[in-house]
This record gives C-alpha cells, structure tokens and sequence, in this order.
C-alpha cells in the first residue's frame, strides 16, 4: 500500500479541508514544532483506513475524541495505489445532538479515470471489504510498518507470545488458525455424532429384546379376533328378529297417538265453546243490571251547554287578563330601561370615583414611602452629625495640648541627640582604650619573652635590668588603662538602655505629633462634610413638610370619595334621580291602575280548568248512554248464541265418550313396548361390548403389526449407526490429526521457525551498520526449563563488546538502534510474506536519543532503504535530520488550523 493523496477536514489540530500529496516523492521528512500536527496527520491516515488512530481506539468514544474542539463534522480521504490499482478511503463523522454518525466510503479508479464504489451496506462489512483488500490489520501495521511516535519498541517489549501472534500474522497463518478452528469443531462435531450414534445403538439393541414376545402376542391375537367375529354375527340374527317384533310396536303406537291427538283437540274445542258460552252470559247479565241505572240523558245535554257558555266566559277573561299582563310587562320593561339608564350614569360615577380613590391611595403610599424615607435620610444625617460633634469634641481636646506637646517632643529630641553623641563618643573611646590594652599586652610579651626579650620599639636586645623596668612600668599603664576601660564599660552598659527607652518614648511622641497633625486635617474635613449635612437636613425638613400638607389633602379627598361610595353600595337601591322623572312617575302609576283593575291570572286558569274538568265528565257519561243503549239491542243475539253453544257442547261430549273407549284398548301397549326396549337395551349392550373387544384387539393386532415394522426398521437402522459411528470415529481421529498439525505448535511453529533466521539476518544487517559491527541480536525460539525439557518462546537477546545481555538491559539509544532494526526487518518481511504489497516505510520521531554517530549510521540505513520500499516517510523536528532529505512536508499550525507545505531541498 503506497499512500498518493490524504485530504483532512476538522482531525484533531486540522481544520478546513487541507490536501497533502505524496505522488512524485520517494524519500519524505515530515518535519514542524511539537504539537503542530505531524502524528495527527499519520494518525489520520490510519483512521481512514482502519477507524483506529493512537491509543483512543480503546475508548468508548474514540472516534469523538479525534474532532476538533468546538466543529461536528470531521473527513479524512485517503488515495493509495496497491497491485498496480489505485483505491480511495473516505471516513467521515458527523456529531448532530449529542448522537456519532460514521460514514465509510471504498471504491477503486478504473482506467478510464472513473471511480467504482467498493462501499457496502453497513461500516462493519465495508471494513472488512477494505481488510480482505489490503490484507493487513491495524496491529500489524503499527508492530512492523508504521512505527509511531514513543512507540519504536512496539514488538520488543510484547511478550514473546505476542510476537508469535505478530508473526503469524504477517506470515498469514490466520488462514490455519481458521482450518484449526474448522477442524476442532469438525472433530467437535464428528465425537459428538460417534457418542450420539452409539447412544442409539444402545437403545435400539434394548428395543429389540422385545420381538420375540411381541410375535408370539401376535399370533394368539388373530384368534381371538376370528372368534369375536363369529359372535358378532349370532347378535346380528337376534336383533334382526327384535327389529321385527318393533316395527309392529310402532305401528300400534302411531294409532295411539292419532287417537290421543283427537281426543286433546275435543278438549281443548270443549273448553273453547265453555269460556265463550260464559262470556256471552256474562255480558247479556252486566247489560240487563245496568240498563236501568241510566241517567236521563236530555238533562246531561243541558248541563252540557251551560258548561260550555261558561267556559266561553272564562276564555274571554283569561285573553283580557293577557292583554293587561302583556301590558304591564310592556311598562315594567320600560320602567326598568329607565333605571338602568340611571344605574349605568350612576356605575360610571361609581366607577370614576374607584379609580380617583385607588389613584389617590397609591398617591398617598407613594407619598408616605417618600415620607418614611426622608424621615430615615434625615434620622441617618442626624446619626451622622452626632458622631461627627463627637469626633470633633474629641479631636479639639486633643489638639489643644499640641503645643506643649511639640515641646515635650523637641525637648526629648534634644536629650535623645545628647545622649546619642555621648555613647557614641564613649563606645569610640571604648575601642580605643581596648586597642592600647592589646597593644600594651603585646610589648608586656615582647619584654616578657625569657628567651629573646626585646625592646617593643626599636626592637634591641634589653638587659635584665631594663626589662623589669619595662615590665613594670607596661604593667602600671595596662593596670590604669583597664580600669578606664572597665569604669567606661559599666557607664556605656547604663546609658544604653536609657538610649533605647528614650529613642522609644521619642517614636511614641513623633506618632502622637502625626496624630495631631491628622486630628487637625480631620477637623477640618469634618466641619465642612458637617455644613453639608446640616443643608441637606435643612432640605430635607422642607420635603418633609411638603408631603404632609400632600397627604392632608389626600386625606379629604380620599374621604370625600369614600363617602360618595358608601352612599352608592347597594346595587338594588333605586337611584334617587330616577324617582325625580316624571317618566318614571307615569310608568310608576300606570302600572299600579293595571295591578288594582285586573284579576290575577292564576284565579282565572283555575276556574277555566274546573269548567273544562265538568264537560269531560259529562261527554264521559253521554258516551256510556250511548254505549249501554247500543248493547240492549244486542240481548237477543246473546241468548240465540247461548243455545247454540248448548248444542255444541252436548255433541262434543258424545265423541269424547267414544274415544275413551277406544284408548282403553291400547293399556298393554306400554308393557309390551317396555319388553322390547329391555330386549334392544340387552342386544345393543352385548353388540357395544363385543365391539369395544374387536376394536382393542383389532387396535392392538396394529399396535403390534407396527410395532413388527418398527423392529424391522429398528434392526436396518441399528446397523447403519453401527457403520455411521465407525466412519465418525474415523473421521474425528483425522479431524484431531489436522488440528494437532496446524496448531501454533505444529506447522505454525515450523514456519515462525523458519522465518526467525530471515528476520535475524535484516536485522543484524541494519544493526551492524547502526553499531559500526559492535552489536549481534538473535531471536531464541526454544527455552531450556529446569525440570528439563524445552518450553517455545521467543527472547530477544543482543550480544555486544560486553557480552550477551536481554534486551531490557540495553540504554534508550542503543535500546532505539535495536527496535528500529528490528521494526525494519519485520516490515520488510511483510512486504514478502502474507500476501501483501506493502511498499511504504513509516518512522514517527525516536532519534532523539541518538547522537551524532547515531543519527549518521540511522541516515545511512534509510538511505539504503530505499530499494527495498517504494516510499520511506520519516517524521522528525531536528535539523539535522530534514536537511538530509530532499523533500520535506512542513507542518505549521495556525489560528484556524494545522496546514503543510512542501518543501524540496536543492
């Protein structure tokens, strides 16, 4: 994989769409200050190709943790051409409330220069689409190709089961390991299906034990069966002769019940001609009783009209009652328009006078908060001007002993100078006197010394004689002098303290002065802010006085208001403006001419319905005289239909005479049909019965015909798992064999085996030209164990002038030389093995820790490089390194973003 062409958009320190081409350049150096972007701009490459950049792929949000601060959508593309194709990667990510979108794009350029989207229809499959493309996964890439910043020793420190693990991956032994997955579950499968065939085998040779005895069942079931028949056929003779002997039954019974039905008809015709015969007899006596009750029904004609006559007078007054009610709601209404007119004038006053007062009560809160706070504004300056009198008083006190102060002060200054000059001369004389005593000391050792004694001014040998004069006459001095010294040492002891304390009561009385001198600005300062105060209290007294001649006046007008209102609180209360208008006058007396003149309604109605209540009970009456006289008429129809209905009922009791005679003769029907249904109910039981045997053993001669099959199928089946768990015994053998063979122990080990040399003899290759020869690494596979034996692994151990050492005990620098070695070979190795076309060369920083013969060795084995990869990209920030390369990709970082550019060196 060759990279050609990488746009980035919002990664990490990147911000607008930034393009960075590598087409035409062989040997890069990414070069730019720490933290301008040049890891940022690998760690995009390896995002757009596998999602995964440094170590944020172990994040729950490694992808949001890439987007740059404060933007919501991030790109990177990425072109590069492998086996002679040329594809392109686009990852995108989108941030829209709080929730990650990705968006993974694949595709390949034809040779039309047209563009074949690989893109799948999820991300996952889409990456593994890329995976299976490239052939190489993000692990492998940064353990051999890519070697990352701080990470050069990526493969050297894994644990030596981890580089087998890298191994096998370059050298494309996933491919076995899936076989060896493939075949363990083969050999899985084949175990599993060898035990459940012999499972079966088991219970089917236990199922066969069973056939001898289920043939011998069989053979007494058919006869069994051949008997059961015969005697079914036997019941089936005597129930053909019973079925005979019923039909005969049936035929008596149907003339039974023909004969019953006629005689329940006779009945129930009987019973019809005697309830209508007692209603006619009924009716033709209710008539005859009545007949002679009846009210004379001229009279109830006249009564009838003087009924209506009065009803007639009713109606007329119940209409001029209507009219007068009709009109006194006409001058109610008018009356009443009148004093709501009145009302409404009087609700807008009422109205005006509610605002006025609410107004007037918020003028006088106002006025009174105003008040309140004047009241606390003057109580404040009054507070103010006490303390202010006080502080004066005090301060006045204090100034008028300012003058004998300053006094008192040049007095003790004057002292204090005295005395200062004395010590000072004392301690100068003290000195003195301290100096001659030394000196004086030093000539008593020079006239003193037995064994060279000399004269302390010119230095001659002295005599004996003179020596003691000198002696003693140094001695006198020195005697005087001390005790000049010592009288001049108390007195500077004494005067010392009385300095001290004198220099301190002088502070004291400097600090004093410097309070005086303020107490006299403060006075000062304080009488003016107190002439202020006194005008602003002044001001304030003016305000105060203002706002209550305003709250006065507030008072009355609120009263005033409160009056007019208490006046006007009864709604219903008729206005006395109203009463004044002769409108309302007029109305007023109309309506009570109406009220005296008029009957009240409910009289009227109550009359009106008693008349109309008599003419109903009078039609009533009228209608009962015309139906008693239209049913007299009809009493000699009534007693022709009684006699018929006599006659009737004497013929129909004669037929039902007759047919209880004849259902006489069918008495010992019910016991000769009780016979048969006992007979029927003995046959029908002994067929049930018979039946219920054929069927069990008809049931169970199936049950053991199947059965038979069963045991036939069991003994064909019993034989092919006998062969079937023979082949997968076989089979799980050859599946284990496979697995063993393939296994990281098996050919995995031979090959990683094999390889190890190839990788050794890269690396010694670069390191011998990294050491100037000094340094030799080999790769142990096997490991000798103390119990014995050997243990696969894979140390790296490096011998040097010092001998053989683990890695671990190399310096960083020579600890870097050994890493990158190594990372060479395993990249080079992958660009051989595991299918792969992998031509690019990837070195993030690490030569910091190299020196100059260091940096110069590692230049050299990049430049020899170059023929085994097709484009080599060192990232560096020394000097030293960039100018060594031809082209290199300068990396700045700006306010709105990290951008490159190319820089080709002559």
């Amino acid at each position: 994989m060759v990279p050609l062409k990488l746009c980035i958009k919002n990664f990490l320190s990147y911000g607008d769409l930034q393009e960075v081409d590598f087409t035409g350049h062989h040997l890069i150096c990414l070069s730019g200050k720490n933290g301008h972007g040049k890891s940022a701009l690998l760690d995009a490459l390896t995002w757009a190709v596998w999602g995964q950049a440094r170590k944020l792929s172990g994040s729950c949000r490694a992808d949001q943790g890439l987007l740059r601060l404060g933007q919501r959508h991030m790109m990177v593309s990425v072109d590069f051409r492998l086996n002679d194709c040329i594809y392109r990667i686009k990852r995108e990510l989108n941030l829209s409330r709080g929730k990650v979108t990705i968006s993974l794009d694949f595709g390949m350029h034809n040779n039309n220069n047209s563009f074949i989207s690989l893109t799948d229809k999820t991300v996952r499959t889409t990456q593994q689409k890329i995976d299976d493309t490239i052939r190489l996964t993000f692990d492998t890439f940064v353990n051999s190709a890519f070697l990352r910043q701080g990470q050069a020793n990526e493969f050297s420190k894994k644990s030596p089961k981890e580089r087998k693990d890298i191994f096998a991956a370059i050298l494309g032994m996933t491919t076995f390991d899936e076989i060896k997955k493939l075949a363990v579950e083969k050999s899985r499968h084949a175990v599993t299906q060898h035990q459940f065939h012999t499972m079966i085998q088991d219970q089917l040779q236990h199922e066969l034990t069973k056939k001898n005895e289920c043939e011998q069942r069989h053979r007494l079931l058919l006869q069994e069966v051949a008997q059961a028949l015969k005697d079914e056929e036997l019941i089936k003779e005597q129930s053909n002769l019973l079925a005979q002997e019923k039909s005969a039954l049936y035929a008596q019974q149907h003339q039974h019940e023909i004969v019953q039905v006629q005689h329940r008809q006779l009945c129930a015709r009987e019973m019809e001609q005697k309830k209508l015969l007692q209603d006619h007899y009924r009716s033709w006596k209710l008539i005859t009783k009545n007949y002679s009750n009846i009210i004379d029904y001229h009279a109830l004609l006249d009564r009838k009209k003087k009924v209506l006559a009065l009803i007639n007078e009713h109606q007329q007054n119940l209409q001029e009652s209507f009219k007068n009610q009709k009109q006194l709601a006409q001058l109610t209404q008018q009356m009443q328009e009148l004093i709501r007119q009145y009302q409404a004038k009087e609700q807008v006053q009422i109205q005006e006078n509610k605002i006025t007062f609410e107004r007037l009560l918020s003028t006088k809160a106002s006025n009174m908060t105003q008040q309140e706070q004047l009241i606390k504004q003057q109580k404040s300056i009054t507070s103010q001007l006490e303390e202010i009198n006080t502080c004066i008083k005090e301060w006045y006190d204090l100034l008028t002993t300012k003058d004998e102060h300053d006094v008192q002060v040049k007095i003790l200054e004057a002292q204090f100078e005295k005395r200062k000059a004395a010590y000072q001369e004392f301690s100068a004389l003290g000195n003195w006197l301290t100096n001659e005593l030394h000196i004086i000391e030093q000539k008593k050792d020079m006239v003193g010394n037995p064994g060279d004694p000399s004269c302390p001014l010119c230095e001659q040998n002295l005599s004996a004689t003179r020596r003691r004069f000198l002696h003693t006459k140094l001695g006198t001095q020195e005697q005087a002098i001390a005790q000049k010294l010592s009288r001049l040492t108390l007195l500077v002891k004494k005067l010392k303290p009385m300095l001290i304390h004198q220099h301190q009561l002088l502070e004291q009385a400097k600090t004093h002065a410097t309070m005086l001198i303020s107490c006299e600005a403060n006075c000062r300062a304080y009488e003016e802010k107190k002439s202020i105060l006194l005008a602003q209290y002044t001001v304030l007294n003016q305000e105060i006085d203002t706002h209550k001649n305003k709250l006065v006046f507030l008072e009355d007008s609120l009263q005033h208001i409160d009056n007019f209102l208490q006046k006007t609180a009864n709604i219903n209360q008729l206005p006395p403006a109203a009463c004044d208008d002769p409108i309302y006058q007029k109305l007023h007396d109309q309506i009570k001419i109406i009220e005296k003149s008029s009957t009240p309604l409910s009289v009227l109605e109550k009359m009106y319905k008693t008349a109309q209540n008599e003419l109903a009970a009078i039609e009533h009456l009228l209608h009962d005289q015309e139906n008693f006289r239209l049913q007299a008429a009809q009493q000699q129809f009534r007693l022709q239909e009684i006699e018929k209905i006599a006659q009737v009922l004497k013929v129909i009791k004669q037929e039902k005479v007759q047919q209880e005679i004849t259902l006489q003769s069918y008495n010992d029907l019910a016991d000769f049909k009780q016979k048969i249904v006992q007979q029927e109910d003995d046959i029908q039981e002994r067929q049930r019965a018979l039946r219920t045997r054929i069927e069990a053993l008809f049931l169970e001669k199936g049950s053991l015909e199947s059965a038979l099959i069963q045991f036939n199928s069991i003994e064909t089946d019993l034989h092919n798992r006998q062969k079937a768990a023979a082949h997968m015994r076989e089979m799980a053998t050859h599946y284990q064999t496979i697995a063993h063979a393939i296994s990281k122990d098996g050919i995995q080990a031979l090959l990683i085996e094999d390889t190890i040399p190839e990788v050794e003899q890269e690396a010694n290759r670069l390191l011998s030209k990294l050491t100037n020869n000094q340094a030799h690494l080999f790769i142990e596979s096997l490991r000798d164990l103390k119990r014995g034996g050997v243990k696969e692994t894979l140390d790296i151990k490096i011998s040097d002038a010092i001998g053989i050492r683990p890695y671990e005990m190399f310096s960083g620098g020579e600890a870097f030389r050994i890493d990158f070695a190594l990372r060479i070979a395993l990249s080079k190795l992958l660009a051989r093995r595991a299918g792969t076309t992998l031509q690019t060369l990837i070195i993030d920083e690490g030569f910091g820790s190299q020196d100059e013969e260091g940096l110069a060795h590692i230049m050299d084995a990049i430049h020899a490089l170059q023929e085994d990869f097709e484009k080599v990209i060192i990232v560096s920030h020394l000097d030293v390194m960039k100018d060594q390369f031809p082209v290199h990709l300068l990396v700045e970082k700006k306010p709105t973003g990290s951008i490159v550019k190319i820089i080709e060196n002559d």
